[in-house]
């Protein structure tokens, strides 16, 4: 039997309202908290942060930027915060969103695991990441996320290159 999707569409209307709650309302069964967390990780953040009209979606990065870049990484065991939060920079009423899709090129290994870290980073922000942490912080960032010893010196070299 095939299961049932949440309506994206149905969330970001309740995350637009302000809806702090929204998160019980799908905890209740175990399915819909698994998508609904699945959404929350990647999905949500990507529509709540653009909407089509000009002066909304000012207002929308602002508060996007000073309430949800700052502490995402550190709220991912805590998904009902997530969810309240997205639901804290919401208009107030019904917006229409766009998706902020990134396309990536090609990626080399660096690349790839600072976009898995920093979902938005862009190619130019890849070297001034680079340019101001160092190849212990680096190291661990690699260690943090399960990175092969095999691939983890891959990374340093491209690391290395990229600031030489």
């Amino acid at each position: 039997m095939a299961t049932k999707q949440i309506n994206l569409h149905t969330v970001l209307k309740h995350l637009d309202l302000r809806n702090l709650n929204l998160y019980r309302s799908y905890s209740r069964r175990q399915e819909d908290r698994k998508e609904f967390e699945r959404m929350l990780s990647f999905v949500l953040p990507l529509w709540m942060s653009g909407c089509v009209n000009h002066i909304e979606q000012f207002k929308l990065m602002l508060d996007f930027n000073e309430h949800i870049n700052l502490s995402w990484w550190e709220l991912e065991g805590h998904p009902e915060l997530r969810a309240k939060l997205l639901a804290a920079i919401g208009l107030g009423k019904e917006v229409r969103h766009n998706f902020h899709f990134r396309r990536r090129g090609r990626q080399t290994g660096l690349t790839e695991l600072l976009a898995y870290r920093y979902p938005d980073i862009r190619k130019d922000e890849v070297y001034l990441w680079c340019s101001i942490n160092t190849e212990a912080i680096l190291l661990e960032m690699c260690q943090n996320h399960g990175v092969q010893e095999t691939e983890r010196e891959t990374i340093l070299n491209e690391y290395r290159s990229l600031l030489s």
